[in-house]
């Protein structure tokens, strides 16, 4: 073995050392601290942060390469981000992500809301997303689009609108933007309350064990130059007062005979 060769060995054994210390501290914190959950909820987000960030180097420094696909959405938590999460966690997740895409394709296509997850079979095949894999460092589950059944068809086009909207609201969500300036950029008044309400079926539950929910892959490097969109437990609130203030204008009037499904 060259120097060159011991000293990538070691640089490994110490890197995955790094990561043993802090995921049994970030345990241990979580097991005996007291305090603030807000606080605490902070200090674990930093060190599980570092977390990623140390097991990435090691992934490319041995080599290990990522496919891209459509949609990556990861799990984060000091009891779901240590690379578990219970089964019933994240089919929630993928039932509630597909949900959400399917009713916003099927506003698209039809103009009205669908009546209890009832889409049109189109809509249902094309924005059933395909379960790809699973990447490192985290609880993130990699989809894919189905591809289209025919040349003529535009049900992935649909698909691939209606998780760039919903992930433009995802950020909006996440900025401290007004409701005004979301409602400039979806004109669609019908469109954007359903928006809201998909986000908000989303997003992690306020005394859920999931802390924040990240948007990835190649349809958010689209339509954004950070490539990723984010939801957290404290998204709830905000969502829930833009549809308070939009239920005092036109939004309300709209959808107040037919409200489309809520969190799921």
């Amino acid at each position: 073995m060259t120097k060159q060769h011991v000293r990538q060995d070691t640089n490994y054994r110490v890197t995955a050392e790094q990561i043993g210390r802090l995921e049994r501290a970030l345990l241990a914190m979580r097991e005996t601290a007291v305090g603030s959950p807000d606080v605490l909820d902070t200090i674990a987000l930093v060190q599980y942060q570092e977390i990623l960030r140390l097991r990435s180097e090691l992934d490319a420094a041995m080599g290990f390469a990522e496919e891209t696909s459509d949609l990556v959405v990861s799990l984060q938590g000091a009891r779901v981000g240590l690379g578990a999460a219970p089964v019933s966690v994240i089919a929630k997740t993928l039932d509630n992500v597909r949900g959400a895409v399917q009713t916003v394709s099927s506003y698209l296509t039809t103009g009205q809301w669908a009546s209890r997850g009832r889409f049109p079979r189109a809509v249902s095949r094309s924005a059933d997303f395909q379960f790809v894999g699973v990447g490192s460092g985290s609880v993130r589950i990699k989809l894919d689009l189905p591809e289209p059944t025919s040349p003529l068809g535009n049900e992935r086009e649909t698909a691939e609108r209606s998780v760039g909207l919903i992930l433009q609201t995802v950020e909006w969500v996440s900025s401290s933007e007004d409701i005004d300036i979301f409602e400039r950029r979806i004109e669609d008044e019908r469109l954007a309350w359903l928006l809201l309400t998909q986000i908000r079926r989303v997003a992690p539950a306020r005394n859920g064990i999931v802390d924040r929910m990240e948007f990835s892959g190649r349809l958010a490097s689209r339509a954004s130059t950070e490539g990723s969109y984010i939801l957290s437990r404290r998204s709830d609130g905000r969502i829930r007062d833009a549809l308070s203030e939009a239920s005092a204008g036109d939004i309300y009037d709209i959808a107040a005979s037919t409200p489309p499904e809520g969190r799921g």
